[in-house]
């Protein structure tokens, strides 16, 4: 009876650890909607630099960056990476990295136009706003972060 019961305990054991190993279908499908690999010898780097209003609190608007980036900027056609950051003057840079030149003036045109955007802006001191794309050619690393510096 003792045996019997260890086998019988290993037995859900094995199974209940396989089914929690396994990945649910929603999951597969959702994977099966990837982005294409994208070429990098030939990509795009949108440079965007500003600075906030007056009053508006550094944590508050690095928050809402970060939201806008999880719910908006990732899910755009092309979207490859992006950094932001803040010095200690106040000026914000954002380096976003794009597939093409049309997906990049897609991206920023559709963030002008979204409702996302609307409280975004509104902290921005429009006035010190500075977009530039730039095209990268014939990088020949197979990622961008792959390749260590190199310091002359």
């Amino acid at each position: 009876m003792k045996r019997t019961f260890t086998y019988l305990t290993i037995a859900v054991t094995c199974l209940f650890s396989a089914a929690c190993n396994q990945t649910p279908s929603h999951r597969l499908t959702s994977k099966n909607h990837k982005r294409q690999p994208v070429n990098y010898s030939n990509y795009v780097v949108e440079i965007a630099t500003y600075k906030t209003k007056k009053g508006v609190k550094e944590a508050n608007f690095a928050r809402l960056d970060s939201v806008i980036e999880l719910v908006y900027t990732r899910k755009q056609p092309g979207y490859i990476s992006k950094e932001s950051g803040i010095d200690q003057q106040g000026n914000w840079l954002v380096v976003v990295s794009w597939d093409n030149q049309k997906h990049a003036q897609a991206g920023f045109d559709q963030f002008l136009h979204s409702p996302l955007s609307t409280n975004f802006i509104k902290m921005i001191d429009t006035a010190t706003i500075s977009h530039k794309l730039f095209s990268v050619k014939n990088d020949q690393s197979s990622s961008l972060k792959d390749q260590k510096p190199f310091v002359i």
